[in-house]
């Protein structure tokens, strides 16, 4: 097991720094990790960073898998890194059944600080903060069940965020939706047109508008006398919400061809399969297609069109309580 060694340790942090060069007061200095020394892992010896008993009280708390997953390789590079940088405190005596305190009882707030500078010069934009944060999150826990006198991390700064990209609109205009099914129209091919149309008038999602089936779609009489098609789709969610969406006269009008030309208990749009829907990549590919040829964003996708249409019904006058009930 690791143990501490040699005496110079004992001295005060503050009079430590000609252990640490690469922690004084110069501005110049620069650390350097060899590259092959930060592949390693601490899987390549022959011990654990922490028993199963700390280790169910740090992560045993409802952490998510994925999470579990990166608190775990967090503490194994500070662990490596350790032993590495610092062998003569934390040397690794394999011939030693020594029953003295564990590796994480020795660690000192000066250490920390030169593993987080590793990390920050070495992991990626989003690996900093998360690494950390998981190795502040130990040290308390740690702490908190009295298996460490002080928590040495406590101070630890979390490294500055990353700059966030700038968002992108995820928008389309009257003219683009315009020009969108223009294009759907001239190639003549109806499943295109009907999952834009869909897609748009309907607010549907791609997983929504692909499922349609003939016994889903009623024409109802609008308070002007005309035809309107409803919809009855099972949503996407947790709950699954059902709702009746009604279409606009120009969305029924796109829609009405495809809808009389299927059959009953059929989908309206098949896949090869026809007693399956379209796939959700196809139905992504053909309306990416659709919108590469009218010459839209190529950063559009198909969901951009479930946001147009809520943004632009609400330019023509309808509520935010209608609305929340069709989306």
């Amino acid at each position: 097991m690791h143990r501490i060694v040699g005496d110079a340790w004992k001295d005060p942090i503050d009079d430590r720094k000609d252990a640490f060069p690469f922690l004084g007061d110069r501005k110049d200095t620069n650390f350097q990790i060899d590259s092959r020394a930060q592949s390693q892992s601490i899987r390549s010896t022959k011990t654990k960073p922490l028993e199963s008993e700390q280790t169910d009280e740090w992560l045993g708390d409802g952490k998510s898998s994925g999470t579990q997953r990166h608190y775990r390789r967090a503490v194994d590079d500070l662990y490596a890194f350790l032993i590495r940088e610092f062998k003569e405190r934390y040397r690794f005596d394999r011939d030693s059944d020594s029953d003295s305190a564990p590796w994480f009882a020795h660690v000192k707030r000066v250490e920390l600080q030169a593993w987080r500078k590793h990390v920050i010069e070495h992991a990626s934009p989003s690996t900093k903060q998360q690494r950390v944060a998981a190795v502040k999150s130990l040290f308390k826990c740690l702490r908190q069940n009295d298996h460490i006198k002080s928590d040495p991390a406590r101070d630890l700064r979390l490294p500055p965020k990353a700059a966030k990209k700038q968002t992108v609109v995820r928008y389309l205009t009257k003219e683009e939706i315009t020009r969108a099914i223009e294009t759907a129209k001239q190639s003549g091919d109806r499943t295109n047109l009907g999952l834009i149309a869909g897609s748009y008038h309907g607010m549907l999602r791609r997983k929504e508008v692909r499922k349609i089936k003939r016994d889903d779609c009623h024409f109802v009489t609008a308070i002007a006398g005309k035809k309107l098609l409803r919809v009855h789709v099972i949503g996407k969610g947790r709950d699954e919400k059902e709702r009746n969406v009604t279409l606009s006269v120009t969305g029924t009008e796109l829609l009405r061809p495809i809808v009389l030309g299927t059959p009953k208990g059929s989908y309206l749009f098949p896949g090869r399969d026809r007693s399956k829907p379209l796939s959700e990549t196809a139905t992504y590919r053909r309306i990416k297609g659709v919108f590469q040829r009218a010459g839209l964003p190529e950063a559009a996708s198909p969901h951009w069109l479930r946001h147009a249409g809520a943004s632009h019904a609400l330019k023509n006058g309808a509520s935010l309580a209608e609305l929340r009930d069709l989306l």
